[in-house]
């Protein structure tokens, strides 16, 4: 039996995914040319069925074999987000023999290979972004603590009618500490940024958990 996809797959394959790249979800409508990719290589035996096939764009398809070329599966089937995997049980005309069974069973094995490698990455930018928070939150609160003391100084010493040569090095200080936590908030809205994004990574995992 052929390892390669026939015009049957090649169309399937298109539609279930309506015409964008797996990979990146590019449209490939338009496209002059459109890559099939074996998840399982063909050279490892994977067979051109459908659950084993994904259109991609010449640069995801370099991507993909760049990716760590010492695997049988080089990429993950529930790393591609626009492959709409669940589609499959709609194609009619399915292949049998052993390439196939070895090809599915192999895919399966990978399939939960790649689920405990997305849950670990998940966990990771979870515990990430916990730290960052709780990081931020104690910086926060010194600051504002350190602040406040400044601030008590300055205003026991107006209603004890100090000397003014004794309260404007303090206010002088007051002014500079101000400016270091201006830098500090500044900061901290940096950090907040890669908060965000490390929650958008986990969003994107959570997607693709429920999605396959």
């Amino acid at each position: 039996m052929s390892l390669d996809f026939n015009k049957s797959q090649d169309k399937f394959i298109i539609y279930r995914q309506d015409g964008r790249c797996g990979n990146c979800g590019k449209d490939l409508k338009k496209a002059t040319k459109i890559h099939l990719h074996h998840v399982l290589n063909k050279k490892d035996g994977g067979a051109g069925i459908v659950e084993n096939g994904v259109i991609l764009c010449g640069e995801c398809h370099i991507h993909v074999h760049d990716y760590n070329t010492k695997k049988s599966v080089l990429v993950f089937r529930n790393e591609f987000k626009y492959a709409n995997w669940e589609k499959n049980i709609e194609y009619k005309g399915k292949k049998q023999g052993k390439e196939v069974e070895f090809t599915k069973r192999t895919l399966n094995e990978f399939d939960k290979q790649g689920e405990e490698m997305s849950n670990q990455r998940y966990e990771s930018h979870l515990r990430m972004v916990e730290g960052l928070k709780y990081s931020l939150s104690q910086l926060q609160s010194k600051i504002e603590i350190i602040k406040e003391q400044y601030k008590k100084q300055i205003d026991a010493m107006e209603s004890a009618t100090f000397m003014t040569n004794y309260i404007e090095p303090l206010r002088e200080k007051h002014t500079h500490f101000s400016e270091i936590i201006e830098d500090l908030n500044n900061m901290i809205e940096e950090h907040k940024t890669q908060i965000s994004l490390h929650e958008e990574i986990l969003e994107d995992l959570i997607q693709d958990a429920r999605s396959y």
